[in-house]
């Protein structure tokens, strides 16, 4: 364990460590793959030898990698893409290795990788991976030899330093968070990488043909500590109401007005955005006004809020909603004047004026009728389709899109104001942490009409064909298995149930890390300082004495290595031996162990060094691995005898 943690804390096995954890933050896969198969080539040694050669090597790699960094973000001054760039620099960096400095930047280079990763993932488990690979670093740092192609040092360092310098390591990064509240830097997001969300600003029945679900956390909700059923759980993300027939986006010309106020009694939601490029502040459907929110943002209307910049930054905001969704009598006059539907068929004219009944819940009624009579089905696959009259007469089968556009539109064809709304419904509860986690599964799109005695009514037409979307939620109904007949084949076995508890823990303890994270404001700060009896100079001086104390020791600790490692006979004349080797042309690469580098030297020097390089091969075993000091002095003659023969010595 401990030589393999050696292996590990050096050049360039950590450095592959640190870029496997990139995949953590959003730096792009292929990126992070490329660097990973870049240090694998060094590892093999298939890069160029010479000076020159492998300079031109280099400034081509970081050229390309330039090039790599704007085509995906289509900026090199984001945030995010100065990551990026830095786990290339890693990559090219290390063909640079030749002193201790190089080696010393080359971790400093991680770090900063490492702290890119955690800041934009902001997850507990990040963390904890980042707290490790930097106490990992910080022991392979220490342990860096003064010699330029001695890469392994002599002796090792003992595992419990490894504890030593991750309880260090961890203590200056608890300071820091406390020291340095969380800020927004400023940095306009240009990245073109899209969430994955399966949330849609716009609705059209055709515009996919199957609908790939991802499990990646949209946002996170908690409200007032009451579970709900999943038929509640409705939440709005933006209304659509402008249509030509096909098509569905926002309509901003619309007449902006005041929430309506609850009837009932109101409660409080929170909720935090996951960083999914959002744009889109979701409510829940029966909120009441404005989120309460730092970021600035346009009110699309009166339960629709948009973002005025797309951020991948996670977003805490809060507001009021009601239970039970009674508000007083709206005073709104909405669409009186006939639309014009030029992408409807006379078709799908001539169906809706077939469903029109006296009264307009009696309408709706007919047009949900219409779908079980005509036994409609809900699939993610709903195939190729151009228009709204190809899903009510051909193929009669879609997702939630499908079947909101056809209902909006066929109560618009009779005269009823109607809307889509696009968002999520459903969330799995997390009954540690009291909260709702929100995923892609969950994207939805349902309808509102407008009745003049009550507003704004909720109908989900995918309710009267696939209940059991709208009862379970999206999760929920997406993870549970099914039989040949489509029934639903729930696990509920011992094993299954700890699995699902534990995961919830898990998911509880990284949504209170998260929310620490981002809600540890300046606000947050006064608080603490107050909650310690002290004001907040006291603060920051206390914290940044315990900072400078915790480097001191890391700097004294690595004093006290030095100056042992200077004194060590054996350290001394084995770095005068690698000097003269290395003016025969033969070099010592940073991840070669001195037993391979021995072996490696019988082949360039002939025979006529066997014998003197197997036993200083096994006296140098014994000297490095065991505590056996005896063959100090033997080892010492050896060496300063095979430099002296060296002399006179020259390799092609």
């Amino acid at each position: 364990m401990k030589k393999l943690l050696n292996i590990c804390s050096t050049p360039p096995w950590w450095g592959i460590c640190v870029l496997f954890a990139s995949f953590l933050s959003d730096t792009p896969h292929e990126i992070i793959s490329s660097s990973i198969v870049i240090h694998l080539l060094f590892i093999l040694g298939i890069y160029p030898k010479e000076k020159a050669n492998k300079r031109a090597f280099i400034l081509i790699l970081l050229s390309a990698s330039t090039y790599m960094v704007f085509h995906f973000f289509q900026t090199i001054l984001d945030l995010e893409a100065g990551i990026s760039l830095l786990t290339f620099l890693v990559s090219a960096k290390v063909f640079e290795l030749n002193n201790k400095r190089d080696k010393a930047i080359y971790y400093y280079i991680g770090f900063l990788v490492i702290t890119g990763i955690t800041v934009f993932n902001q997850s507990f488990y990040a963390s904890i991976i980042s707290i490790s690979l930097i106490s990992l670093g910080v022991w392979g740092h220490t342990s860096l030899d003064q010699h330029n192609k001695f890469s392994f040092q002599l002796g090792g360092v003992s595992t419990k330093n490894l504890f030593a310098y991750g309880f260090v390591a961890s203590a200056i990064l608890i300071i820091c968070y406390l020291l340095f509240p969380r800020i927004n830097f400023g940095f306009r997001n240009q990245s073109t990488l899209l969430g994955k969300s399966n949330f849609s600003p716009t609705a059209a029945p055709g515009e996919v043909d199957q609908l790939i679900l991802t499990d990646d956390p949209v946002f996170v909700a908690k409200l007032n500590k009451k579970q709900l059923n999943s038929e509640k759980l409705y939440w709005v993300g933006t209304i659509l109401t402008r249509t030509d027939g096909y098509f569905w986006n926002e309509d901003r010309r619309i007449e902006r007005l005041p929430a309506p106020k609850a009837l009932s009694k109101a409660s409080r939601f929170e909720i935090q955005l996951r960083g999914q490029n959002n744009e889109y502040l979701f409510t829940p459907d029966t909120a009441i006004g404005p989120p309460n929110v730092l970021e600035s943002f346009f009110i699309l209307n009166e339960k629709s809020f948009k973002l005025k910049r797309a951020t991948h930054k996670k977003i805490t905001y809060s507001g009021d909603f009601t239970f039970k969704g009674k508000f007083e009598k709206p005073d709104f006059k909405y669409y009186k004047k006939r639309k014009s539907y030029r992408k409807a068929k006379d078709k799908t004219f001539q169906l809706a004026s077939k469903l029109k009944a006296s009264t307009r819940e009696e309408t709706l009624q007919n047009i949900l009728n219409y779908f079980v009579n005509q036994k409609f089905i809900y699939t993610l696959k709903s195939g190729e389709t151009s228009s709204v009259d190809d899903f009510l007469f051909i193929t009669k089968k879609g997702f939630c899109t499908h079947f909101a556009s056809a209902t909006a539109l066929l109560l618009r064809l009779n005269d009823i104001p109607s809307r889509v709304i696009s968002g999520f419904h459903g969330g799995e509860y997390n009954s540690f942490g009291d909260f709702y986690t929100i995923t892609g599964k969950d994207a939805h799109a349902w309808v509102e009409y407008y009745l003049e005695e009550e507003g704004w009514q909720r109908v989900d037409p995918v309710d009267v064909i696939s209940p059991e979307r709208v009862r379970l939620g999206g999760q929920a109904f997406f993870n549970i298995a099914r039989d040949a007949q489509g029934r639903a084949i729930r696990d509920e076995s011992w094993f299954s149930e700890q699995y699902q508890v534990a995961s919830m823990f898990l998911a509880s303890l990284n949504n209170d890390w998260q929310r620490f994270f981002y809600e540890y404001d300046q606000v947050s700060q006064l608080e603490l300082a107050k909650s310690m009896g002290m004001h907040i100079g006291k603060l920051y001086y206390y914290g940044s004495f315990l900072i400078m104390f915790l480097i001191f020791v890391l700097i004294i600790t690595r004093i006290k290595k030095e100056k042992k490692r200077i004194h060590d006979p054996v350290i001394i004349e084995y770095q005068k031996f690698l000097s003269k080797v290395e003016k025969l042309n033969i070099y010592k690469p940073t991840f070669e162990t001195p037993h391979q580098f021995f072996i490696k030297l019988k082949k360039e020097l002939g025979l006529e060094y066997k014998d003197d390089l197997d036993k200083l091969n096994n006296l140098f075993n014994q000297y490095h691995y065991s505590t056996d000091q005896s063959h100090h002095n033997e080892i010492i003659l050896l060496l300063k005898r095979i430099t002296q023969l060296l002399k006179d010595k020259k390799v092609k």
